[in-house]
């Protein structure tokens, strides 16, 4: 694929402008940034759910991909899986904090891969109007794109040398991302220049018998990567370590000591907060440890009041230094059945309220997606019910 320079049209929608004559304005420019952050005790529903997705039809399904907010809400993707052509498209769009769509439905044709061979698209904030796709299609490649925060293509798909490609972070004008090194180790960090060239590929200390799952980029630059194993017996260990950007070890890695797959790891001001639910029927309990940069336990762990089956667990960094946890529950023999639920942890793991009960889904194909405003204000809760749906959420005080 033929590289695109596409520096330029990133560095000027950092900067909110320099669109082309054809091209919308962007929403953004009318929407603030930044403020005071809020102390907000809880997150509560503002209004109803928002249908963000058209329906799929009869030979297609929705599934929900990623969401990252923007200053005007939040910018959505999911994949449709069609029959006919048997294949995977991507699409995008961007919805207000009332969930209401902002513009139409974007679809991304350059990104369709055929069903055989899978893909995954991630959405990472790279400033205030622009936002970076990445794609990675069954472990083999990787394909960038640029976006502004409507969804526009601003250049074509560049291809990345690299396979499996997950966990994007932007620092400075380079993107980052885990990448798989298939029959050595466990994976690498491959940053690259905007167009796709490589600036630096570090192998992490992690065997290969391992699946590297995640990381959480720390205000530093640096992150701390999550690994994990699974045993005959069918139950899991996990472990953290500290790198910096370009993939060093800062320190040792440390056990997380509890079988748990998989934990979700939110930064705050004074390290991260784990959370995550047990290996077993049920997935229950519910767990949140806080942590130091290199993943050492700075207080007990505690149990957070989820009930019946368990169906995903989010954790998202709050701007006043808190973390918001949301997890559904399925309770058998209720009705309804479906209860999506969040919980607002200080940065040590203490509740600061009860949990509180968001919406019931007719049903879920996937854990929600967590996007809260630059001042902590408003929120909002992307998930699955039959095709891909917003409920907007306001902070309580």
């Amino acid at each position: 694929m033929r590289r695109v320079d596409v520096a330029l049209l990133l560095g000027c929608v950092s900067l909110g402008g320099c669109y082309l004559a054809h091209e919308r304005d962007a929403p953004a420019r009318e929407c603030p940034v930044g403020g005071v952050p809020l102390s907000c005790v809880a997150y509560a529903a503002s209004g109803p759910p928002v249908r963000v997705s058209p329906e799929a039809g009869f030979s297609g399904s929705v599934q929900l991909q990623s969401a990252v907010a923007t200053p005007c809400g939040a910018l959505v993707s999911w994949m449709t899986i069609t029959s006919m052509p048997d294949s995977q498209g991507f699409a995008t769009r961007p919805v207000s904090w009332t969930g209401d769509p902002i513009d139409d439905v974007r679809d991304h044709p350059a990104l369709t891969v055929p069903s055989i061979s899978g893909g995954l698209l991630e959405l990472v904030r790279r400033a205030p109007a622009s936002v970076i796709a990445l794609v990675s299609e069954s472990g083999s490649a990787c394909r960038l794109l640029a976006l502004d925060d409507v969804g526009t293509e601003l250049a074509p798909p560049i291809a990345l040398d690299t396979g499996y490609c997950h966990e994007a972070e932007i620092a400075d004008d380079a993107l980052s991302y885990l990448s798989a090194d298939l029959g050595s180790a466990a994976g690498r960090v491959v940053t690259v220049d905007t167009n796709g060239a490589v600036l630096a590929s570090t192998s992490l200390p992690i065997p290969s018998t391992r699946d590297l799952w995640s990381r959480a980029r720390l205000a530093d630059g640096t992150f701390i990567a999550y690994s994990f194993a699974e045993s005959p017996m069918a139950t899991y260990m996990g472990w953290l370590q500290h790198f910096d950007a370009r993939g060093g070890a800062i320190a040792p890695e440390v056990a997380l000591d509890a079988n748990a797959v998989p934990v979700q790891i939110a930064p705050t001001r004074t390290g991260a907060l784990t959370v995550w639910s047990t290996a077993q029927p049920g997935g229950l309990p519910v767990q949140a440890r806080a942590i130091d940069a290199n993943g050492v336990a700075t207080a007990p762990t505690r149990d957070l009041p989820a009930q019946g089956a368990l169906y995903g667990v989010v954790a998202v960094s709050a701007p006043d230094g808190s973390v918001l946890v949301s997890w559904l529950e399925s309770r058998f023999g209720e009705t309804p059945l479906w209860h999506l639920r969040a919980q607002v942890l200080d940065a040590d793991g203490t509740a600061r309220a009860e949990p509180t009960l968001l919406l019931h889904p007719e049903d879920s194909n996937s854990a929600p997606r967590l996007v809260i405003d630059d001042t902590g204000e408003h929120a909002l809760a992307i998930y699955d019910d039959d095709g891909v749906w917003a409920l907007p959420l306001a902070c309580v005080r």
